[in-house]
């Protein structure tokens, strides 16, 4: 076999593994064709802006079908999809596809009989290329126009444990459910062992929200429901610290794209503060005085006050012992004295009543 020979059969071996190849590459185009998906003429669509097309269908004829393209944005966001017909005199319907031709079924389709409005909202993911073909039915003599507008609704909170929430304890959050089937997760971090409540507020007359409780491991443990505006209900559990815990709000509705407003705060255990000081003794001494007092319940350190009786302003120390020396005062002088508890948690001082005031003249 010569070398010429050799080429041609290679090259006519590629050309059929070229052809090949092409015919699978154009079997989606066929079927996109069936469903009359016209991806490379498709009208692009802008988010939050309408768009008025015309239909026009002729009996016994093929229906008028039109094809839109958008752009999702970066965002975890659920997509709400308006069509409305306006002057068209049949129905429409409205079905969603991805890049790759495919339908979105968890859209379906959204019909619309003249001069009335129909939706449906998705979430759809971010970053990605969507069309949406609008098609009026067969059999029909009739033209006219409609609308087409899709919006962008951001979620504020993750569908799953893994896009939870973060929640700081102690601190209000006013959050919402965007639409049908929308499920809100939380996590917190529990800093100390305890008892812990998490209090949700509903704050609308839409369908009810369910609230779901999970352990460190994700378990379901407990879950009530809140149905009236300005309901309100707390899940008590003790926790352990350093633990992560997860909330859950759902919504089950689908035929509503009103947001369902609510509210969720988680409480953290409640610190006891110290116990009111009692002073016991204060000794005067050389340009000094010497306070001592008995223990305070839940007190870590104390505050000692010491001032000149005619002076505003105070003066503090910090005393881990029940007694403190105050030094470096002037003799003669009467001075005023007391002693507040403190207890330090987590990083934070809290403080309890101070005492009944003492005075003393210094020698």
């Amino acid at each position: 076999m010569t070398k010429t020979t050799m080429t041609k059969k290679i090259m006519t071996a590629l050309l059929a593994i070229v052809v090949a190849i092409g015919f699978t590459v154009t079997i989606p185009s066929t079927a996109n064709a069936e469903d009359g998906l016209d991806m490379a003429g498709a009208t692009k669509l802008s988010l939050g802006k309408p768009y008025w097309g015309t239909a026009e269908t002729t009996y016994f004829e093929e229906g008028y079908s039109e094809t839109y393209s958008f752009e999702t944005t970066g965002n975890d966001s659920f997509y709400n999809i308006f069509l409305t017909n306006s002057t068209y005199g049949g129905g429409l319907r409205l079905n969603i596809y991805d890049a790759d031709g495919v339908k979105v079924d968890s859209i379906g389709y959204v019909s619309a009989d003249v001069h009335k409005k129909d939706y449906c909202s998705a979430k759809l993911q971010p970053n990605k290329k969507y069309y949406a073909r609008v098609s009026a039915d067969y059999y029909r003599t009739a033209k006219g126009e409609y609308k087409l507008e899709i919006n962008e609704i951001k979620d504020d909170a993750g569908d799953d444990n893994y896009k939870a929430k973060s929640l700081s304890l102690d601190k209000l959050y006013n959050a919402r459910l965007d639409t049908g089937y929308d499920s809100d997760w939380y996590k917190f971090t529990a800093k100390k062992t305890g008892t812990y409540k998490v209090s949700v507020t509903k704050k609308s007359e839409n369908d009810h929200i369910d609230l779901y409780f999970y352990n460190a491991d994700v378990v379901k443990e407990d879950s009530f429901s809140l149905y009236n505006r300005g309901s309100n209900n707390q899940y008590s559990k003790r926790l352990k610290a350093g633990q992560t815990y997860y909330v859950e709000a759902v919504r089950y509705y689908t035929d509503d794209l009103s947001q369902n407003p609510y509210s969720i705060k988680v409480i953290s255990p409640k610190i006891a503060k110290p116990s009111k000081v009692d002073i016991s003794l204060v000794k005067a001494g050389k340009k000094s005085l010497t306070v001592k007092f008995k223990r305070a319940k839940n007190a870590t350190k104390y505050r000692v006050a010491v001032k000149a009786k005619s002076a505003k302003k105070w003066k503090y120390y910090t005393s881990k012992k029940l007694t403190k020396k105050i030094t470096k005062l002037k003799t003669g002088k009467k001075y005023n004295v007391k002693v507040q508890g403190v207890r330090v948690v987590g990083g934070k001082s809290y403080y309890g009543k101070w005492s009944k005031i003492k005075t003393v003249k210094v020698k």
